[in-house]
């Protein structure tokens, strides 16, 4: 057994821009913008690619197949009809739309998908912030007529990030990222999206871009005031938790030595190396990544480590929550 890699699924975004190519060397075809990196994504609009193991060049939901789910994803995923999480990375060389991902009850009754997921920033510049969340409690109807006058601005809580922030967004919760950073953002697997606001943008062809105004309405959380970022203190043992919901929690792990670990047999693993270079070492080889690369680390890979290849490196350890218990 030994840790996979993927191909991913790039996207062309009007708000993208080079560095996934520039920072972290993922082959964007031409010189147009490409503002997401699916990294491991098990999506029908795009489906990860695995680069090595025995189903090399087979799309991610390979995996799940009756016969070999509970080895490479853990017995907690037995039955599982998709992948659970989905892993990108964003390059926001300009301003997102303001928008909301839909909390259960408001997917269920809009036909869409709840969502909830997790920023972690890599790279930003001097400007680099984000909007999260409201700055006062308004009402729907207040909203509304900021929207149609063009004054939202005053209402949205904006926040300046630098790298290693991170901030957790539930479904419900109002964001948009602002230009200037490079981030890695891992959610549940869904791809709904309601565009509140998006100022003033058009698409290559001259049209402005779709809202969803009525459904943003219907799933924002008008009472989510000021939330904050992920405080930056870690424990004693260096590690800092990034984010824990019922599709996962993340960790993120300053190494300044050898850190040995063993796989749960109910769940694999999301690695995540975002500053130095990391040695991964398991019983059959080992492997030197670099600042932005992502691993699957299989339920049966048993035990492994990981250690800086210089004085330090900092880590994110994604661990999904099992859908069956063990």
């Amino acid at each position: 057994m030994e840790p996979l890699s993927f191909s991913p699924y790039l996207q062309k975004r009007v708000w993208g821009g080079t560095l996934l190519r520039d920072l972290y060397h993922r082959e964007l075809p031409g010189d147009e913008q490409y503002g997401e990196s699916w990294e491991i994504s098990d999506r029908p609009e795009g489906r990860s690619v695995l680069r090595n193991g025995p189903w090399k060049g087979l799309p991610l939901d390979r995996l799940l197949e009756p016969d070999i789910v509970e080895s490479w994803l853990g017995t907690g995923f037995k039955g599982a009809s998709k992948f659970p999480i989905l892993v990108k990375l964003l390059d926001a060389r300009e301003t997102l739309s303001l928008q909301v991902h839909p909390p259960l009850e408001a997917a269920e009754a809009l036909g869409g998908e709840p969502k909830t997921e997790m920023w972690y920033f890599l790279h930003c510049t001097p400007e680099a912030a984000i909007y999260a969340g409201l700055k006062a409690p308004v009402s729907p109807e207040a909203f509304r007529q900021a929207i149609e006058s063009g004054t939202l601005d005053p209402l949205l809580h904006e926040i300046d990030v630098r790298p290693g922030d991170a901030i957790f967004i539930p479904s419900g919760r109002l964001h948009a990222i602002k230009a200037g950073s490079v981030l890695l953002e891992i959610q549940e697997n869904s791809n709904t999206t309601y565009r509140v606001y998006d100022w003033g943008r058009v698409d290559s062809d001259g049209s402005p871009r779709q809202l969803h105004v009525d459904q943003a309405i219907a799933s924002i959380d008008f009472e989510d005031v000021t939330p904050a970022l992920v405080p930056p203190d870690r424990d004693p043992q260096r590690r800092r938790l990034l984010a824990r919901c019922n599709a996962f929690k993340a960790w993120e792990y300053e190494l300044r030595g050898p850190l040995q670990a063993e796989a749960k047999e109910d769940r694999f693993e999301i690695l995540c190396c975002t500053q130095g270079r990391l040695q991964l070492t398991w019983t059959s080889g080992q492997e030197s990544l670099e600042p932005g690369a992502i691993r699957l680390l299989p339920a049966n890979l048993g035990a492994f480590s990981l250690c800086p290849e210089n004085s330090s490196a900092v880590a994110v350890r994604v661990f999904p929550e099992p859908l069956t218990p063990h």
